[in-house]
């Protein structure tokens, strides 16, 4: 197994490592690399890691990770009521990725009921998930 205590922004890495979200926002875990042999990381509290972003294993091995697709939702709107979307969302305290004019969330169906009562329609789809990292977490990321 390897294990890893450090990770870089950049770099070449042979082997990559495909996480969820909910796996990504872990700082400890394990899971299969590419090439077969588990990974197991041991990060520092409260970093979330990033599609792109390498873990470096004990023996300097790079590990490219990779966000999984999962069953997200989709709010495709504009102006106010993209807006009162996203006060519902985070009035919830849901982990929300905005982009232009679309708000995605974890796929949930009571959530998908309560878009859909806005007069909006909640698509699903599987893509990688990004949300923002919140206010208090020092900085934020927008992919589109």
């Amino acid at each position: 197994m390897r294990e890893c205590f450090d990770k870089q922004a950049h770099g070449n890495a042979e082997i990559s490592l495909c996480l969820t979200f909910a796996q990504r926002s872990k700082s400890r875990g394990k899971a299969p690399g590419s090439d077969g042999e588990e990974v197991a990381w041991f990060l520092d509290r409260g970093h979330v890691m990033a599609d792109g972003e390498r873990l470096i294993a004990k023996d300097g091995t790079p590990i490219k990770i990779i966000a999984a697709s999962e069953a997200v939702s989709e709010v495709h709107a504009a102006g106010p009521a993209l807006a009162r979307a996203a006060y519902h969302l985070g009035n919830r305290h849901l982990a929300v990725q905005i982009g232009t004019d679309w708000i995605r969330y974890q796929t949930d169906h009571v959530i998908d009921d309560m878009i859909h009562s806005l007069g909006l329609q909640a698509k699903h789809a599987s893509e990688p998930f990004h949300p923002e990292s919140g206010a208090y977490k020092g900085g934020h990321h927008h992919h589109e």
